[in-house]
């Protein structure tokens, strides 16, 4: 998932010689930030699940918000 903008990344710079003002920089320094603090948090996340802990079917209510339940229960109708 991040090795194609990476890489493409990489090629502009070293290899095209695309220009990287400090603007720029700070751009894709906070982009990655995101990126790792999203991804360390998910890391946590699923550690602290356990084995016994059942996972959401796809289809199930449960983690809609309240409109979507209530369309669901309906059957799709508003």
């Amino acid at each position: 998932m991040y090795l194609t903008p990476t890489l493409q990344f990489l090629w502009g710079v070293l290899v095209v010689g695309e220009a990287m003002p400090p603007e720029r920089w700070a751009r894709f320094g906070l982009v990655w930030l995101a990126l790792v603090v999203f991804t360390v948090g998910l890391v946590r996340l699923r550690s602290r699940r356990t084995d016994d802990e059942p996972v959401p079917a796809p289809n199930s209510a449960e983690g809609l918000s309240p409109c979507a339940i209530d369309t669901h229960t309906r059957g799709g109708k508003m």
